[in-house]
């Protein structure tokens, strides 16, 4: 029999019929058998915030996050959100990263999880309610989110950003693995683009996370600590996140003004294609230069013809495609920004502040012009916002 290091009178007893577990003491035991066969238990340790167990002809079990036992206190039947055990920056692959994973192999070993593992107690469970989580860091900024609803809007192809994890909504005892990972970046529909859609690092430092369906709010604070075997100082992790966070807003803004002006120009070659030459000529000499400019744009923006992986071999990358590969090559394992990095990014940045301004002149210009001919003349128009 042992005692917790951390919470008193909760005890692990081992028998010759397997493990049992109490949180009074001793006045009263609950089977800790999990994936343990029935064999006897010849020995108990509790180190690192993990039980080890000897048994008799069975090799070693081990029980390696004592999160949740510490903090049960019976009253999960009215929900309950658990700490999250401080979670070092981790550098490797584990099938325990995915939600549904079993945790054990019977041909090898599991890792365990990369991210920041978290637990959670559900009284009821309902498809009408939406399961939601905020995670913010210590000044309040948001660091990311995730709901337990499907996003139906989600486009499947070729090189397509991943989709996003879902929050389980089962009775009882729920896991979540954040992968401690700012919010994925977006895609071009129908576009491949060599790079990864990976939001960065959060870096080391307190966080704050909030668990929240119907009426119900549950918060708890999360500790991200940095990875003793990187040569880092938190300057250089707050570098990173200046630097990661600077270019993900910009990618951004260049995909979203190119998918916008693509639907743009898509809905101006319908419209085109529907007026009579006779009664809309204007129009149509207006609107043909309007789509061939918004072509061209399109064109240094994004490679449409790039469908495949092998496809970037023989197509030119557009502009958004190296933006995105110089966060896929900036967004490394160790969390450090290069003076290389450092420099592309001026490069690019100046590059992109050419291509925004031409933009922006055709939104507020000749598309506006357009539209103001075409209602002058009570023909559909093309809607910005």
């Amino acid at each position: 029999m042992r005692e917790d290091e951390k919470r008193k009178d909760l005890l692990f007893a081992g028998t010759v019929t397997g493990m049992f577990a109490s949180w009074d003491g001793g006045l009263n035991w609950s089977p800790l058998q999990l994936n343990l066969p029935i064999t006897p238990i010849t020995d108990i340790a509790i180190s690192h915030d993990n039980i080890i167990v000897a048994t008799q002809g069975r090799s070693f079990w081990v029980l390696d996050d004592l999160t949740i036992l510490r903090q049960y206190d019976g009253t999960s039947r009215q929900g309950k959100f658990y700490a999250p055990a401080p979670t070092y920056i981790a550098n490797w692959y584990s099938g325990l990263n995915s939600n549904k994973s079993k945790g054990t192999d019977l041909l090898k070993g599991v890792n365990p999880a990369s991210g920041m593992v978290l637990y959670y107690d559900l009284p009821s469970s309902s498809k009408e309610i939406e399961l939601t989580l905020t995670i913010k860091d210590a000044q309040g900024n948001m660091v990311n989110t995730f709901s337990s609803n499907v996003d139906r809007s989600y486009l499947t192809y070729e090189g397509n950003p991943p989709k996003k994890p879902t929050l389980s909504k089962n009775v009882g005892l729920n896991r979540f693995v954040w992968n401690m990972h700012y919010p994925l970046l977006p895609g071009v529909p129908k576009v491949y683009i060599e790079g990864s859609y990976s939001g960065h690092q959060a870096i080391p430092g307190t966080y704050q996370l909030t668990l929240t369906y119907d009426d119900n709010h549950f918060e708890t604070p999360a500790i991200i600590q940095a990875n003793p075997l990187y040569d880092l100082s938190e300057a250089q992790y707050r570098a990173y996140h200046e630097f990661m966070s600077s270019a993900a807003a910009t990618y951004r803004e260049m995909t979203n003004m190119t998918n916008l002006l693509n639907e743009i120009n898509t809905k101006l070659k319908s419209l085109l294609a529907k007026m009579n030459p006779t009664n809309h000529n204007e129009l149509i000499a207006m609107g043909n230069p309007l789509s061939e400019e918004l072509t061209l744009w399109d064109g240094i923006m994004v490679q449409r013809l790039s469908k495949a992986y092998d496809d970037v071999e023989n197509f030119e990358n557009g502009f958004t495609a190296h933006y995105l590969n110089l966060i896929s090559e900036s967004n490394s394992p160790i969390p450090k920004i290069t003076k290389g990095s450092q420099s592309r990014k001026v490069e690019l940045d100046a590059e992109w502040a050419i291509h925004k301004q031409h933009a922006e002149r055709l939104l507020k210009g000749q598309v506006q012009v357009f539209n103001t001919a075409c209602q002058a003349q009570s023909v559909g128009v093309l809607f910005v916002e």
